[in-house]
């Protein structure tokens, strides 16, 4: 198996392990095992990645989206959480970090398939809050319907902007790159 694959296969897993840690985490009571698990999976993830300069500007960049998305979606009571503060909890915010480094890798094959990068984009987005709601990560609104297909329109909206942006800071670093050795 090569390196890559290894990294892809890395970048996958270990996402679902910090989705996972921050879900337990906060149904037990310890928020900070979801931020610990994320802190050492951007570590890994930088250190054995070959294009930090993208990662880290797609991690932003997406996770100030997600961040800002949450919290209005809080503000609107879509989404509450078991601690008493109206902010997003820590857990939260480092998970977005994590999901923005899973695009430029793991999931950027669905940039070919926009239509299904739409779709799965929706499904899963939604699917993963449905999943928190479930297990009492987090607590949707009553009307749950409403609550998921907000979900499933940002989420079908995130993915291919979040390509798109992909695609044009990898141009912008090419073409860096170009015009610093000519």
């Amino acid at each position: 198996m090569s390196k890559q694959t290894l990294f892809i296969l890395y970048n996958f897993i270990g996402f679902q392990a910090v989705w996972a840690a921050c879900a337990y985490g906060s149904i037990n009571g310890s928020p900070l095992l979801g931020v610990y698990a994320a802190a050492v999976y951007i570590l890994i993830h930088f250190v054995f990645s070959k294009s930090k300069t993208l990662d880290l500007i797609v991690m932003l960049s997406v996770a100030i989206v997600g961040i800002l998305l949450d919290s209005l979606n809080a503000y609107i009571g879509i989404i509450t959480f078991n601690h008493e503060s109206n902010l997003l909890p820590l857990w939260l915010m480092t998970l977005w970090l994590c999901f923005a480094l899973i695009l430029p890798h793991s999931l950027f094959w669905l940039n070919k398939y926009p239509l299904i990068a739409v779709f799965l984009g929706g499904i899963g987005g939604s699917g993963s809050y449905f999943i928190g709601h479930q297990l009492g990560a987090i607590s949707l609104s009553d009307s749950l319907l409403t609550s998921l297909s907000v979900y499933f329109i940002e989420w079908a909206i995130i993915i291919p902007v979040a390509f798109w942006l992909i695609k044009r800071v990898k141009d912008l670093l090419v073409g860096k790159r170009h015009t610093h050795s000519t």
